[in-house]
């Protein structure tokens, strides 16, 4: 737990209650120095939107695992995106929303560092530092808007994740692979039936024949 305001940061356990698995210290602590310096740099404004702060934490302690990998790629498959708007003040108190808006946070910070650049996002820092409001701040140094850089992020997503990748991860690749297979040796044994009909065809119209020409023997005697 991370306090700002008293420059502490108290570790109370390593058990991660929502997953009851073990964490870290480590990146715990990191996570939350992480809080500590953005909420601090932004005091003067009243701290950091909530999505800037989680995002900016997890993305310190490297926190972004399979589970969140999951959830954002799930998320782009269906669009069902929490609107940047409703991140910035609190979280939804629903666990599975409030997942989707923990990995959302993470993406979001990962998203401006990887394509605006580090540079770009401490503009981006000084400005709320400044006093400018996240749209503002947006503006002032990348050049985008708030809603030019959630649609741009989302892009990116759309790009990067599709059903073709999300396939084996819910088990319907093999599925469809069968079924593929299944459909391709009902049109081979469709094909091979309709050659069979045909040589049997064939070979009835050369017996026909060969009966046709037996019946009328070339005669070699006198008239």
């Amino acid at each position: 737990m991370a306090y700002p305001e008293l420059n502490r940061v108290i570790l109370r356990s390593a058990l991660r209650p929502d997953e009851g698995r073990l964490v870290n210290p480590i990146d715990v602590f990191t996570h939350e120095v992480a809080h500590i310096v953005l909420e601090q740099a932004l005091a003067q404004r009243g701290g950091a939107p909530r999505w800037l702060s989680e995002g900016f934490a997890m993305y310190h302690a490297r926190e972004w695992t399979l589970s969140g990998q999951r959830v954002i790629e799930e998320t782009t498959l269906r669009k069902t995106f929490l609107p940047l708007n409703v991140l910035m003040n609190s979280f939804p108190a629903d666990e599975n929303t409030a997942r989707v808006a923990y990995a959302q946070s993470f993406s979001l910070v990962a998203f401006m560092l990887n394509e605006y650049g580090q540079k770009i996002f401490h503009n981006f820092i000084k400005r709320l530092q400044a006093g400018d409001d996240v749209n503002a701040a947006l503006i002032h140094s990348a050049g985008v808007n708030v809603a030019r850089f959630e649609m741009e992020w989302r892009h990116s997503l759309e790009t990067r994740y599709s059903w073709w990748t999300y396939l084996p991860e819910i088990g319907l690749f093999w599925f469809l692979i069968s079924v593929g297979f299944f459909i391709a040796y009902l049109v081979k044994r469709h094909k091979s039936h309709l050659k069979e009909a045909q040589w049997e065809r064939e070979e009835q119209i050369e017996r026909s024949e060969t009966v046709h020409d037996d019946s009328f023997p070339f005669w070699d005697g006198d008239d």
